[in-house]
């Protein structure tokens, strides 16, 4: 094989192992985030998977964001999109204080529905 058609050979090669496995990097870099809910994640969804909630988004007119605690209770931040309300209560659905770190997500979750 002359020289010549070696180096083309070469280029193609580099070419195509940028093609296939540069696209393959990049998506799983968007994979890796996407299984961590860290693409398109809001600010205050944030701050609640922090204090260790998960994200349930109900029919068109309720969002929930639910905690378990060891005892099998369950905390429920309930948005109600349509009229504007937030409920926080346990499984029983009896009403429960909140923090002040759980407060500054609900104002934040809050600002970011365009209530406040």
């Amino acid at each position: 094989m002359s020289k010549e058609i070696a180096e083309y050979f070469d280029t193609c090669i580099e070419g195509i192992i940028k093609v296939i496995f540069l696209p393959i990097g990049i998506i799983a870099i968007i994979l890796k985030h996407l299984v961590k809910g860290e693409i398109q994640m809001s600010e205050a969804d944030k701050m609640l998977k922090k204090l260790k909630y998960r994200k349930e988004e109900g029919d068109d007119c309720w969002l929930y964001f639910i905690k378990k605690y060891y005892n099998s209770t369950t905390k429920i931040i309930s948005f109600e999109l349509n009229e504007e309300y937030i409920f926080v209560s346990d499984n029983n659905d009896e009403c429960m204080p909140i923090s002040i770190q759980e407060l500054k997500a609900i104002n934040k979750k809050c600002e970011e529905l365009g209530w406040i």
